[in-house]
Protein backbone atom coordinates (compact mmCIF):
# COMPACT_ATOMS: atom_id res chain seq x y z
CA UNK A 1 0.00 0.00 0.00
CA UNK A 2 1.32 3.26 -0.84
CA UNK A 3 0.16 6.65 0.86
CA UNK A 4 0.33 9.72 -0.86
CA UNK A 5 1.48 13.55 1.19
CA UNK A 6 1.09 16.82 0.56
CA UNK A 7 3.16 19.26 1.57
CA UNK A 8 2.58 23.36 0.68
CA UNK A 9 5.40 25.37 -0.15
CA UNK A 10 6.26 28.21 1.26
CA UNK A 11 9.52 29.56 -0.09
CA UNK A 12 10.54 32.92 1.18
CA UNK A 13 11.65 36.03 -0.68
CA UNK A 14 14.83 34.78 -1.44
CA UNK A 15 14.04 31.05 -2.44
CA UNK A 16 11.32 32.11 -4.80
CA UNK A 17 14.48 34.19 -6.80
CA UNK A 18 16.31 31.29 -6.80
CA UNK A 19 13.39 28.59 -8.15
CA UNK A 20 12.91 31.38 -10.85
CA UNK A 21 16.57 31.36 -11.69
CA UNK A 22 16.59 27.96 -12.02
CA UNK A 23 13.23 27.72 -14.05
CA UNK A 24 14.66 30.40 -16.44
CA UNK A 25 17.99 28.65 -16.89
CA UNK A 26 16.50 24.93 -17.61
CA UNK A 27 14.18 27.28 -20.28
CA UNK A 28 17.11 29.32 -21.70
CA UNK A 29 19.17 26.16 -21.89
CA UNK A 30 16.23 24.26 -23.98
CA UNK A 31 15.31 27.26 -26.33
CA UNK A 32 19.27 27.78 -26.78
CA UNK A 33 19.68 24.06 -27.50
CA UNK A 34 16.66 23.98 -29.91
CA UNK A 35 17.88 27.26 -31.94
CA UNK A 36 21.27 25.45 -32.34
CA UNK A 37 19.85 22.81 -33.71
CA UNK A 38 17.50 24.31 -36.17
CA UNK A 39 20.28 26.69 -37.47
CA UNK A 40 22.42 23.30 -38.23
CA UNK A 41 19.72 21.36 -39.82
CA UNK A 42 18.98 24.66 -42.14
CA UNK A 43 22.56 24.75 -43.19
CA UNK A 44 22.11 20.90 -43.79
CA UNK A 45 24.50 19.82 -40.97
CA UNK A 46 23.44 16.51 -38.86
CA UNK A 47 23.16 17.26 -35.55
CA UNK A 48 22.65 14.72 -32.46
CA UNK A 49 19.53 15.07 -30.17
CA UNK A 50 21.10 12.67 -28.17
CA UNK A 51 21.02 14.25 -24.14
CA UNK A 52 25.00 13.62 -24.13
CA UNK A 53 25.91 15.15 -27.20
CA UNK A 54 23.17 18.56 -26.52
CA UNK A 55 24.64 18.82 -22.71
CA UNK A 56 28.31 18.76 -24.41
CA UNK A 57 27.72 21.33 -26.98
CA UNK A 58 26.30 23.10 -24.21
CA UNK A 59 29.27 23.32 -22.25
CA UNK A 60 31.07 23.96 -24.72
CA UNK A 61 29.21 27.58 -25.44
CA UNK A 62 27.96 27.86 -21.88
CA UNK A 63 30.31 30.74 -21.31
CA UNK A 64 29.38 32.94 -24.10
CA UNK A 65 25.70 32.33 -24.04
CA UNK A 66 25.48 32.64 -20.52
CA UNK A 67 27.66 34.69 -18.47
CA UNK A 68 25.39 33.90 -15.73
CA UNK A 69 25.38 30.33 -16.12
CA UNK A 70 27.39 29.76 -12.65
CA UNK A 71 24.57 31.29 -10.69
CA UNK A 72 22.46 28.10 -10.52
CA UNK A 73 23.02 24.53 -10.08
CA UNK A 74 24.26 22.89 -13.10
CA UNK A 75 21.48 20.41 -12.97
CA UNK A 76 18.83 22.83 -13.80
CA UNK A 77 20.77 23.18 -17.60
CA UNK A 78 21.05 19.82 -17.54
CA UNK A 79 17.48 19.30 -17.28
CA UNK A 80 17.01 21.85 -20.20
CA UNK A 81 19.24 19.47 -22.03
CA UNK A 82 17.52 16.06 -20.95
CA UNK A 83 13.88 17.87 -22.10
CA UNK A 84 14.98 18.55 -25.31
CA UNK A 85 16.42 15.23 -25.89
CA UNK A 86 13.05 13.87 -24.80
CA UNK A 87 10.96 16.05 -26.74
CA UNK A 88 13.27 15.07 -30.05
CA UNK A 89 13.49 11.40 -29.40
CA UNK A 90 9.27 11.56 -28.80
CA UNK A 91 8.79 13.12 -32.19
CA UNK A 92 11.10 11.12 -34.10
CA UNK A 93 9.20 7.76 -32.05
CA UNK A 94 5.99 9.10 -33.40
CA UNK A 95 7.56 10.06 -36.72
CA UNK A 96 7.89 5.62 -36.64
CA UNK A 97 5.10 4.59 -35.01
CA UNK A 98 2.54 6.68 -36.84
CA UNK A 99 1.28 8.59 -34.15
CA UNK A 100 1.38 12.60 -34.48
CA UNK A 101 3.96 14.22 -32.40
CA UNK A 102 4.53 17.90 -32.76
CA UNK A 103 8.34 18.95 -33.37
CA UNK A 104 9.89 20.81 -30.94
CA UNK A 105 8.56 23.86 -30.06
CA UNK A 106 10.05 26.98 -27.83
CA UNK A 107 9.53 27.58 -24.46
CA UNK A 108 8.02 30.72 -23.14
CA UNK A 109 8.25 32.25 -19.65
CA UNK A 110 3.99 32.19 -19.72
Amino acid sequence: MHKGVKIALDPSPVQIVLLRKHTGTARFVYNHLLAYIQEEYDKGNKVSTNFYQLRKHWNSVKAEAAPWWNECSKEAASYGCESLSRAFANFFEGRKSGREVGYPRFKSKN
